[in-house]
C-alpha cells in the first residue's frame, strides 16, 4: 500500500477510517491460513458494504505477533492497487 508505516490502535484507526466509516458493514473472509508460533498469513476477501452495494477485494496479509504477550508487533497487507482503485475508487472519492 503506499502508506507509511502507523503504530497502534490510533494509527490504524487513522489507517482505516476512510473505508470503514463509509461502510454499512466490513467482513474479512480468510480464505486460506497458515501459522507458526510467531506469524500468520492470511489470504483473504475483504468485503465492504457501501450505500447498500457489495465491494469485494482479494487480499494478503502479513501478522506478526509476539508469542509472549500475544500483541500484533507488525501487519502488512498486499492488494493490488489497480483493482482496489477500480472497484473502489469512484466511492471513496
Amino acid at each position: 500500500m503506499p502508506h507509511p508505516p502507523v503504530h497502534g490502535p490510533e494509527g490504524v484507526r487513522g489507517l482505516l477510517a476512510p473505508i470503514l466509516d463509509r461502510s454499512e458493514y466490513v467482513e474479512w473472509e480468510i480464505v486460506t491460513a497458515s501459522f507458526t508460533e510467531d506469524r500468520a498469513w492470511l489470504e483473504r476477501v475483504d468485503r465492504f458494504r457501501i450505500d447498500g452495494r457489495e465491494y469485494a477485494v482479494e487480499c494478503n496479509g502479513v501478522v506478526e505477533v509476539d508469542p509472549v504477550t500475544g500483541l500484533i508487533t507488525a501487519f502488512r497487507d498486499y492488494v493490488d492497487l489497480q483493482v482496489w482503485r477500480a472497484r473502489l475508487g469512484d466511492v471513496l472519492g
